[in-house]
């Protein structure tokens, strides 16, 4: 394990969401042992999906459009959400590392004890504040590094959000909730003067003290020397292109629908002569690596039983037996006719 020699800060101005998630990947992915990252960033009216998931399923398209609003598709799992600038979005990048998220929850919990409001960490990725949800959190990680990011309701326009999402109330049923709406809350509810730039700037602070004794370089804009030009307008031409947010359609011989305590998932199957040409997987887990890795072994796989347990029973031993894997396993499986079993 690496100490951490070097902090870096970028508050960045910008509020186009195709170059912010740019900015994003590329310090992610040149990410330097030894090092870690706070990125404090802000979209002006976007919804943005997560990376397994449908933005036909997730938003209301019409409503969507009349609303000018833009949509946007990030690398991490997790569900959509809606984005404002009342909305104050923060990424940690650092070493992946045991206790790495719970760490970076404690800097967030802090900065809002330092306002005097009382927080609490609660379920897969939310933060609360009597029991209702203020900041809600997804990651994307390696071997070597972990991207860590969340969202702080501070004055966004709720009303927007919950017209413009499509909420899945199943979801809630389980913890005694008849409907989303009204779960989530903005931080000016509980304290009337709050305001992003005090946020960022108690954040900042708490970043710091964490990593006290490194040292600190701050940068602004996608101007800081950290960013190559020439890279980063790569990336933001793939994060605002049609192919990368709206996901490729095929015609759909199968389409299965569930949700688990991980999150739900649907998977739509184009099968030809017994073999799975093509495969989608649209999912709020906020684990995509594996995700991806189910999706990759059975695209050409044959649609039965023995394949199918062969390509789960190589995945779980290099997930050790993960919960999602099998539930997934057991959700094909069913699915197979008796003709192939």
């Amino acid at each position: 394990m690496h100490p951490v020699n070097d902090i870096y800060i970028i508050d960045t101005t910008n509020t186009n969401p195709y170059i912010n998630l740019a900015m994003e990947e590329y310090l992610y992915e040149h990410f330097i042992e030894g090092t870690a990252i706070l990125f404090l960033w802000q979209n002006a009216n976007t919804i943005v999906i997560g990376q397994n998931q449908s933005a036909y399923s997730q938003c209301e398209i019409s409503e969507v459009k009349k609303a000018g609003i833009l949509i946007a598709r990030r690398r991490s799992g997790g569900g959509a959400v809606y984005h404002d600038l009342g909305n104050l979005n923060y990424t940690f990048i650092s070493q992946n590392k045991p206790k790495v998220c719970a760490d970076n929850f404690n800097i967030i919990l802090q900065m809002l004890k330092d306002v005097g409001l009382d927080a609490e960490f609660s379920g897969r990725n939310d933060i609360l504040i009597d029991g209702k949800k203020v900041s809600g959190n997804a990651f994307l990680c390696d071997d070597k590094k972990m991207c860590h990011h969340g969202t702080l309701l501070v004055d966004s326009d709720q009303d927007m959000m919950y017209r413009l999402l499509r909420i899945d109330n199943e979801k809630w049923k389980d913890k005694g909730i008849k409907s989303a709406k009204g779960r989530t809350e903005n931080l000016k509810h509980y304290l009337p003067n709050v305001s992003v730039d005090l946020l960022k700037d108690l954040l900042k602070k708490e970043f710091c003290s964490f990593y006290s004794g490194a040292t600190i370089h701050e940068g602004v804009d996608k101007q800081s020397s950290l960013f190559d030009k020439e890279e980063l307008e790569k990336l933001v031409k793939k994060y605002s292109s049609s192919e990368w947010i709206f996901e490729k359609q095929f015609e759909e011989n199968l389409h299965i629908q569930k949700r688990f305590n991980w999150g739900q998932i649907t998977i739509s199957m184009n099968i030809r002569k017994n073999i799975i040409e093509e495969i989608a997987f649209l999912s709020d887990a906020m684990d995509t690596a594996i995700i991806e890795n189910v999706t990759q072994r059975l695209e050409k796989a044959s649609f039965c039983v023995d394949s199918i347990l062969n390509v789960f029973t190589e995945l779980e031993e290099r997930y050790e037996s993960n919960q999602i894997l099998r539930d997934i396993k057991d959700l094909l499986i069913v699915e197979v006719p008796e003709n192939r079993r």
